[in-house]
């Protein structure tokens, strides 16, 4: 016979039930996808409220938006037009209230993509001329409602550049980042990162190591009122240093090393036509090098930069030289002209005249001129005359030679002037040039 069947007794039916039931529940609402999560948030299908309308439960609450600013590529910067031009990426963030959820409902899910045009975005922007924006297609969710995007941008922005200790100068150029349509009781901007953070990973992420490099990154906040509203604005400074060793190699020691040749050129001699053509020569080159500096700085510089005012000394100093050059020749030249005038002259009066006794004094006396009864009076008198031509030729013999001993003594002295001049310009030469270089050095490290 079979074996009798004992049926369980109701209370164990029950219980079986009921843990059916509730693990078949708690299947049905476990569900780890990003869909359902989506669709808890109201986000499968085009929302316009969450799109259009400020994230707010009370619209007096201020929505506070935080923005950090990075540079990974400095590209140009422009001294004629005062313009910089880099590569950055912009992270910012806000609160969202009505897009926030427990992790633990949906299996640990803390972030969420989804896609920018559903959410509700602040309109700030940045100052500054933009050169071009590319804004990320998606935007991250986090399960407290923090919404975060980040935009690549191409910045060429205005920069009021200070070229006083160029080229060892260091620029400071500031974006600006405000909103456009929410005054500070509906949107307040702060910094994100603290500005440690924002150099280090600015530093660590720089793709280009050309003639400018980063120093640092800046963040204030400052307030404008506009409309008797306030409205909060995010400056960020970005300070960058030029490197110099090109304009040293190829423009400060060239000229450096024609003013050494300009200092050389005293020890030329000047009697010789090299020295003056030797100058004329520098002066030429400084010129070129001029012309070539000119296409550098900008003619909208407040004040004249140092490396400007040092080619404006050199050019004088040179200059300078160069008249003296011409000045000393020119001395020089006075005395050899001098000198051959009393050579010549010296040379005339030492061959004396004919003997005009003999020329137009008679020696004896003609019938006519003997006195009456034989008397010899025309004769004395042709003596005398004799006698006083040659006491005047002697007197005349005197004065020629003192005169000629005074020339003596003054030939030479356009050649010491000369000399002196060189020297003293010589001696300013040095010590202005030794002072002025010391001056510019000291202006330049500090």
């Amino acid at each position: 016979m079979p074996q009798d069947f004992t049926m369980p007794s109701p209370s164990i039916l029950t219980l079986l039930s009921l843990l059916m039931v509730t693990e078949v529940s708690s299947v049905s609402k476990t569900n780890c996808s990003y869909t359902h999560l989506m669709e808890h948030l109201n986000l499968l299908d085009t929302n316009q409220v969450l799109a259009d309308v400020r994230p707010v439960v009370n619209w007096t609450s201020p929505t506070g938006v935080k923005m950090d600013l990075y540079v990974y590529g400095i590209l140009d910067v422009d001294e004629k037009s005062q313009t910089l031009t880099c590569q950055a990426w912009s992270n910012t963030g806000w609160l969202n209230e009505f897009l926030s959820w427990n992790e633990s409902d949906f299996c640990g899910i803390d972030k969420l993509t989804v896609p920018r045009k559903k959410l509700w975005a602040p309109d700030i922007s940045i100052q500054e001329d933009t050169d071009s924006i590319t804004k990320g297609p998606y935007a991250s969710l986090y399960s407290n409602g923090i919404v975060t995007v980040m935009d690549s941008l191409r910045l060429k922005t205005a920069c009021n550049m200070d070229l006083y200790k160029f080229p060892f100068d260091a620029q400071t150029c500031q974006m600006t980042v405000t909103s456009l349509s929410h005054c500070e009781a509906a949107m307040m901007i702060d910094r994100w990162s603290t500005s440690e953070y924002l150099n280090q990973f600015s530093r660590q992420v720089l793709n280009n190591k050309g003639e400018w490099s980063l120093v640092s990154i800046n963040t204030t906040k400052e307030k404008s009122i506009y409309q008797k509203r306030s409205w909060d604005k995010l400056i960020f400074k970005i300070t960058i240093k030029r490197s110099p060793m090109l304009y040293v190699g190829n423009f400060l020691i060239p000229l450096l090393y024609f003013l050494v040749l300009d200092l050389a050129s005293f020890f030329i001699n000047q009697t010789r036509g090299e020295k003056l053509s030797f100058k004329i020569t520098i002066l030429l080159s400084i010129s070129v090098l001029l012309l070539i500096f000119n296409d550098i700085l900008p003619s909208t510089a407040n004040k004249l930069p140092l490396i400007a005012t040092y080619c404006i000394v050199v050019f004088t100093l040179v200059g300078l030289n160069l008249l003296v050059t011409m000045l000393v020749g020119f001395l020089m030249d006075l005395e050899r002209k001098e000198g051959w005038d009393l050579q010549t002259h010296a040379s005339v009066q030492s061959s004396p005249p004919e003997n005009e006794a003999e020329k137009g004094v008679p020696t004896e006396a003609s019938p006519e001129q003997k006195a009456p009864g034989g008397g010899t009076q025309g004769l004395s008198d042709s003596r005398l005359l004799q006698l006083a031509l040659e006491e005047v030729w002697r007197i005349r013999l005197e004065v020629v030679s003192a005169v000629g001993a005074g020339d003596h003594r003054k030939t030479g002295y356009w050649e010491r002037v000369a000399k002196r001049i060189d020297t003293v310009y010589f001696c300013i030469y040095i010590i202005f040039t030794i002072v002025f270089h010391g001056f510019l050095f000291i202006t330049w490290i500090q």
